[in-house]
């Protein structure tokens, strides 16, 4: 049998891999006994599937682990992760390009006679379009 730690972290991990955007913090506080658990965006808080992957945690870790607890908070609450045993959070990608003049829309990418700088190693390439 896992310890607590480890079982919350595996399914905060699962989290994380099949729900898009999520951002997730874990704190053990040993002297309350409490698992501390931020989940952002707020929003989520209000979804359906996400809830029920709450209560499910919450049922099963109530029934293996009977003297520990779990907390779930998010941002502006009264509780707040100080120490993280545990973040996750997707980092946003930076291109190793400058694009100039694009003309996008929802249905698709329309490029109006422009120009792209791209830089690999340091050497500038100018692309007309």
């Amino acid at each position: 049998m896992l310890n607590a730690k480890d079982f919350i972290q595996r399914k905060l991990k699962q989290w994380y891999q099949n729900i898009e955007d999520i951002k997730i913090r874990y704190e053990f506080r040993p002297n309350i006994k409490t698992h501390i658990i931020e989940v952002l965006p707020i929003e989520l808080c209000h979804n359906e599937d996400y809830m029920i992957l709450e209560i499910e945690l919450l049922e099963e870790f109530n029934n293996i682990y009977l003297n520990e607890e779990i907390l779930f908070i998010t941002k502006g609450g009264l509780n707040e992760i100080i120490n993280p045993n545990l973040s996750l959070e997707h980092e946003p990608i930076e291109l190793p390009y400058t694009a100039y003049g694009f003309e996008s829309n929802w249905n698709g990418l329309s490029l109006n006679s422009s120009t792209i700088l791209e830089t690999v190693d340091n050497t500038s390439y100018a692309l007309a379009a």
